[in-house]
């Protein structure tokens, strides 16, 4: 036990808590649902694709942890609801919403189709919206809760190729400190992760072949400029959510946390 402090440090943080991760199916949303399910969280996992969703419910019901799933859009509002309604009844109760659900598409800002402009803010910004406002009232009935959502350091700054990127998860930091100030009345805290270079995802495996195709540097030439001398994995990323959404976490709201081995340091 710390001096000082009344809390003892327990290797399961969210035995008896039910997380709902959005994105869970692949990368960073699978490495956070594997994390909480680990630390005793029972999981609800939300996903485009379906065989993926199985794969990872597989994975946490083989460790024998409760583990529920659905097949849904975040961008289609109505899907988000249902899904979040559901996954509530499965669950038999709702602490966590880990909004992790998010696409990447580069282009120069004069060259980039509309499609891909408005899909990544459906997916990145009107996905987070959707899935939050379906579970609010739930974690509001549980009398508190912790909403841990997904941005990157590119929300921290402009990049070029990467606009409709930045933008979006920019938006996300924004809508952080906004859903922080509005829930704090009801005991539900809003923090959000900047993940830098993030390897072992899809995401990933697509921007490498699209920076290939632009003749932009890869992950791995970028790698001289993290000053701890390394490329993220989903793991990193996970550790820090699974600690937002724990009682360690519980004076913080609004803040954007930096995992990016010291790339960016605001």
């Amino acid at each position: 036990m710390t001096i000082g402090s009344d809390r003892v440090a327990t290797p399961h943080p969210l035995r008896g808590r039910a997380a709902i991760v959005t994105g869970g199916g692949a990368g960073i949303g699978r490495a956070i649902a594997l994390r909480m399910a680990a630390a005793g969280c029972a999981v609800g996992l939300i996903d485009v694709q379906e065989e993926a969703l199985a794969r990872v419910a597989g994975e946490i019901g083989a460790a024998d942890r409760q583990v529920c799933q659905a097949v849904a859009d975040v961008a289609d509002e109505e899907q988000s609801r249902q899904a979040v309604d559901r996954l509530r009844r499965d669950l038999g109760r709702l602490d966590i919403l880990v909004n992790c659900a998010g696409i990447l598409r580069l282009g120069r800002l004069e060259e980039i189709s509309m499609a891909d402009w408005r899909d990544t803010f459906r997916v990145n910004v009107d996905g987070l919206f959707h899935v939050s406002r379906a579970a609010i009232p739930h974690l509001r009935a549980q009398g508190s809760g912790r909403i841990v959502n997904i941005s990157s350091w590119l929300g921290k700054s402009g990049k070029a190729y990467y606009g409709a990127y930045c933008a979006s998860k920019a938006a996300i930091i924004s809508l952080t400190e906004t859903m922080a100030l509005e829930l704090a009345g009801d005991r539900i805290t809003v923090n959000a992760v900047c993940p830098g270079i993030i390897m072992r995802t899809g995401m990933r495996d697509r921007a490498e072949v699209e920076l290939q195709q632009l003749g932009l540097p890869s992950a791995e030439a970028r790698m001289a400029g993290i000053p701890l001398g390394r490329l993220g994995q989903p793991e990193d990323v996970a550790e820090i959510a699974t600690f937002l959404a724990s009682d360690a976490a519980a004076y913080m709201t609004g803040h954007t946390v930096n995992v990016t081995g010291g790339l960016w340091l605001q």
